[in-house]
């Protein structure tokens, strides 16, 4: 779900931002879709706690509340603020019932000149470690920001993941969540 107070400006158009000054719109799209609705401006502890609780109320947590967050940068956020936004987040999932087991704040997708950012938030799948094992591989691509591993949002105790498996060498047989792993690879 995301949230901008600007939208973003499309090559070779003229873009007349459509969001008050003292406003932001929720729901937007990153090519300059018009969300779900415009607000006035809050604090992103408030921000992010709307945000969270959305994304809650809309999907079925019955079979985990171990989640993976990522926090994108839609164009413009500062580091500095980014860093506030993901702080206020990790805080938004935990007071929300959630358990985030991996973490990351980076612009993954961006609309350029967007001054705003988004919240996804993956649900760990049945085979309790597969994403986060996908997650925690290695890579080349550049611009991708490593998840990081989290404890409890007050940071006592990070979460201990047992010993991987070979997730790319698995035959299927292991249920529904690791054939979606194979599609995803």
């Amino acid at each position: 779900m995301g949230v901008a107070i600007s939208n973003c400006n499309l090559p070779n158009t003229v873009t007349k931002n459509r969001i008050p000054s003292d406003c932001m719109e929720l729901g937007l799209g990153i090519h300059g879709e018009p969300g779900k609705e415009i607000l006035p401006l809050e604090s992103t502890s408030v921000l992010t706690n709307r945000l969270v609780k959305r994304i809650v109320d809309y999907c079925d947590w019955s079979n985990t509340k171990s989640v993976i967050l990522m926090v994108n940068n839609l164009g413009t956020i500062t580091p500095t603020e980014l860093t506030l936004i993901i702080g206020d987040t990790l805080k938004a999932a935990h007071t929300h019932g959630l358990t985030v087991v991996r973490h990351s704040g980076g612009t993954y997708v961006s609309s350029l000149d967007m001054h705003g950012f988004s919240i996804s938030i993956l649900p760990v799948c049945t085979d309790p470690y597969c994403y986060v094992q996908l997650l925690d591989q290695p890579t080349a691509a550049r611009g991708w920001t490593p998840f990081t591993a989290t404890g409890d949002y007050l940071n006592t105790a990070p979460i201990k993941i047992p010993p991987s498996r070979d997730i790319l060498s698995m035959s299927g047989t292991e249920g529904a969540d690791s054939v979606s792993v194979k599609a995803v690879i």
